[in-house]
């Protein structure tokens, strides 16, 4: 019975020095003071202090996209330090039939559309106009450089052009007005021309001898600048420009005449 009680307390003894060695062996779970590859560093809990070494980067490579350049970000693996480099430029739009190839973007500016009767039905008769509003600015004798929203509307017989003041407020005429206008193509040569609004109308004709001049810049220039005052208001004056991009390839189409 001496023996054992002997061994239960030798037991006990061997237990508890193993778990003050173990306690004590413990590693430190270390929180660095200043934790950088390039700079040694003290242990906040225990003092220990790591050498500094040398950043060991995580490398990942962005493609160039139609939109947006490339580049590549080094991220180190043990500390925060990152940058980037190898810049390349956007690859820009691969376009089949104004539809780029890559990325699917739908470059046309220009879109068919049919007139409407009395009872908003379309007829068969077809125009051409942009798909959104072309942006310029208008100035009479109550604003400055005001947002004006313009677009075209160009058929078989007519080339015209429908202002919106305020970008909502659509231009009317209460009597017949004439226009003067300066067109000017992206390689900024300059046209003058004439346009007129009939009364009670909300557009401004371009005046029949020169329709092919603005078809034809519309087909060749890579964007065009309009400028229009009016011969009642003098004050009124009206800026806006227009991207060609698709317009030459539909009026082809739809109208099957060169200009």
């Amino acid at each position: 019975m001496k023996k054992f009680k002997t061994c239960i307390v030798c037991v006990i003894l061997l237990v508890f020095v193993f778990i003050l060695t173990a306690c004590d062996g413990v590693p430190c779970v270390h929180e660095w003071e200043d934790e950088n590859c390039t700079v040694s560093s003290i242990c906040k809990l225990c003092g220990d202090e790591k050498n500094s070494t040398s950043h060991d980067y995580n490398i990942v490579v962005t493609e160039p996209t139609c939109n947006d350049g490339g580049y590549t970000t080094y991220t180190c693996k043990n500390c925060s330090d990152t940058y980037k480099d190898n810049y390349t430029d956007k690859k820009g739009h691969t376009l089949v039939n104004w539809v780029c190839s890559d990325c699917g973007a739908d470059q046309r500016i220009w879109k068919k559309t049919f007139y409407v009767d009395e009872f908003k039905n379309p007829t068969d008769e077809a125009y051409i106009t942009t798909k959104y509003y072309c942006v310029g600015t208008f100035s009479n004798s109550a604003t400055t450089n005001s947002k004006l929203n313009a677009y075209f509307l160009i058929d078989s017989n007519s080339v015209a052009i429908a202002l919106l003041e305020y970008g909502s407020l659509r231009v009317k005429a209460y009597s017949y007005t004439s226009y003067n206008i300066i067109m000017q193509t992206d390689n900024g040569a300059k046209t003058n021309l004439k346009g007129e609004m009939y009364k009670q109308d909300d557009r401004v004709y371009i005046t029949d001898s020169y329709e092919s001049i603005v078809i034809n810049a519309l087909k060749t220039s890579k964007s065009v600048s309009f400028y229009l005052t009016d011969n009642v208001s003098v004050s009124s004056s009206y800026l806006f420009t227009v991207e060609t991009g698709n317009f030459a390839d539909i009026y082809d189409t739809l109208f099957d005449v060169a200009v």
